[in-house]
């Protein structure tokens, strides 16, 4: 049986343990409120799968899909990717005007595999996040400055701000 003087010092640790939980748990939530900077992102945001998003090609066989790519974007690299997200990017005026002017969408994609590569074999079977969108082709080619990734069955899509993408490595 514990003695009063020592279940009221357990009382007051106990009490000063809750409330700095609770103010973890405020700085956290201030640390995780979209700003609008952007640089800073939700919880939603990391957990969120996003709406599925019904582009990309079924039913092809690999050749036909790197014939299809070399249509599009000749002599440029094509990556076959299965899994993938979509990544819409919330930035400012600015940023979509100069992305713009460089010929880019505030767009992504991460694929969580990669099933074909042309020119790096030994990267079937890792995930990708490419760099920004250059050119998207219906139903499912997503070319960038430097690749044509050919995404396979639908995927999902979402809205993220640039600390998401950048939480991405």
């Amino acid at each position: 049986m514990k003695n009063k003087k020592h279940q009221k010092k357990e009382e007051g640790e106990s009490s000063e343990l809750k409330q700095k939980v609770e103010d973890d748990q405020g700085a956290v939530k201030e640390q995780n409120t979209p700003t609008s900077t952007g640089l800073s992102m939700s919880l939603e945001e990391v957990f969120d799968p996003g709406e599925w998003f019904d582009v990309g090609y079924t039913d092809r066989p690999f050749e036909e899909l790197v014939l299809i790519a070399n249509e599009i974007a000749p002599f440029k690299p094509v990556r076959i990717v299965k899994y993938w997200t979509w990544f819409d990017i919330q930035c400012g005026e600015k940023a979509i005007q100069r992305y713009a002017a460089e010929g880019f969408q505030p767009i992504m994609l991460k694929a969580d595999e990669i099933l074909y590569d042309s020119t790096q074999p030994e990267s079937i079977g890792h995930w990708v996040r490419t760099s920004l969108l250059l050119k998207f082709h219906s139903p499912g080619a997503f070319e960038t400055r430097n690749r044509i990734y050919m995404m396979i069955d639908p995927g999902r899509r979402k809205s993220v701000s640039p600390a998401f993408i950048a939480s991405l490595y």
